[in-house]
């Protein structure tokens, strides 16, 4: 499977002939099925490693069932650094 996640290159992710994936254009979704609960987390899991969720904007990949914690952005004064 080929992935593109921001990178460069484009990353090649091997998946085993048990594992089927189905991805969903419109939504920007993917779909991962499996016999073996463990390989489909190994698959997933170095997909979601590939990009994770950024903690300012929230881009990246992200499992479905997961909240993404958000932090404040610091407002500096004028002229000054945010420290």
């Amino acid at each position: 499977m080929i992935v593109r996640v921001g990178h460069t290159t484009d990353t090649v992710v091997p998946v085993s002939r048990f594992i089927d994936i189905k991805p969903h254009k419109k939504e920007r979704k993917i779909t991962i099925y499996g016999y073996d609960k463990v390989e489909v987390r190994n698959i997933a899991k170095i997909i979601y490693r590939m990009r994770k969720p950024s903690p300012y904007t929230g881009r990246g990949i992200k499992f479905k069932h997961v909240k993404v914690r958000y932090k404040k952005v610091r407002k500096t004064k004028a002229g000054g650094r945010a420290f």
